[in-house]
């Protein structure tokens, strides 16, 4: 699956590629979190959304939010 904002998606901190799956070990606990299809690095949702909104951000020239 993908995440996408604007016309960014979420990349993965560890290998750059845009495909995850959720965790399948779901509990309360690990609900939001992610792993990279291709790396296994494990991402929590929020962090994916905040990074793609940035990249977003600077693909329309607009300042991030401190």
């Amino acid at each position: 699956m993908r995440f996408k904002i604007g016309g960014t998606f979420a990349a993965c901190a560890g290998c750059g590629r845009e495909d995850f799956f959720p965790a399948l070990a779901i509990t309360s606990g690990r609900r939001d979190v992610f792993i990279c299809a291709h790396c296994g690095n494990e991402a929590f949702y929020s962090e994916l959304i905040r990074r793609a909104g940035k990249e977003a951000g600077r693909a329309s020239g607009e300042e991030p939010a401190p």
